[in-house]
């Protein structure tokens, strides 16, 4: 994806003169009109972003809502989520933000929306399906709505691209359809680390990374989706700033 087709929404926004919930706002009023459901997100807390020592892009496929549509995804994460989701992409987030800390796993098995509340405030949220479905995703419906909006998450990509740190791909299939038919970074190569967990460069010090989805059925070893995605970021900063990971 060359640099003469980037969007246009969001490009003005280093300079000041636009903040990016103003223009996410923007994007999802000229979204095509196609959808009679539609679930919007983005930015959860501006504040807390613009302050993150690693601003973090969780990239996922569809809200869980199949009788509903029509609200906020970002306004929802903001308040705590739910558990079955949120639990884990907070603990990964309070990781992530404290990469030089020894965290057991008793001080993060029982977390409180409290919790979840805190360490969701600094994130980026974006569903590849912007109408939401059930607990199960169709994959194939999932393929055929990314190629009939990749224009459009596209710009929405656009608006975090320049400033983020560090993308998870939450699922092989969302980290496919991303670097098909949304990414912006053209000569990519995959490293792989230790352990086998895939990631690339997407600026200096910034990455990408391919993981689990959070609600990835482990039974109740949720702390092998924490260590195993931690432990990754770790090694992969250790590679590139070794005095700080």
């Amino acid at each position: 994806m060359s640099n003469d087709k980037r969007p246009s929404i969001g490009q003005n926004i280093d300079n000041g003169t636009m903040k990016l919930k103003k223009c996410e706002k923007e994007l999802f009023e000229n979204w095509p009109k196609t959808k009679k459901k539609f679930v919007t997100d983005g930015i959860v807390n501006e504040n807390k972003w613009n302050k993150s020592l690693k601003k973090i892009l969780y990239i996922l496929k569809e809200a869980n809502d199949p009788d509903g549509g029509g609200w906020d995804l970002s306004d929802f994460v903001a308040k705590g989520g739910k558990p079955q989701t949120w639990d884990n992409i907070a603990r990964w987030t309070y990781g992530i933000l404290n990469l030089n800390k020894e965290i057991f796993w008793n001080e993060i098995k029982n977390i409180s929306n409290d919790f979840r509340k805190e360490w969701l405030q600094s994130i980026c949220v974006v569903n590849l399906k912007k109408v939401p479905g059930g607990h199960t995703t169709n994959n194939n419906a999932l393929a055929k709505q990314v190629e009939e909006d990749k224009q459009s998450l596209q710009k929405q990509f656009n608006l975090y691209s320049q400033q983020v740190d560090i993308i998870i791909c939450c699922g092989t299939i969302v980290s496919r359809l991303f670097h098909y038919h949304v990414n912006d970074y053209p000569n990519y190569n995959w490293g792989t680390t230790s352990r086998g967990i895939n990631y690339h460069q997407i600026g200096e010090n910034r990455f990408l990374i391919e993981y689990l989805h959070p609600e990835d059925r482990v039974g109740n070893f949720d702390n092998i989706l924490f260590y195993g995605l931690i432990d990754a970021i770790k090694e992969i900063f250790k590679r590139t700033l070794p005095n700080t990971a």
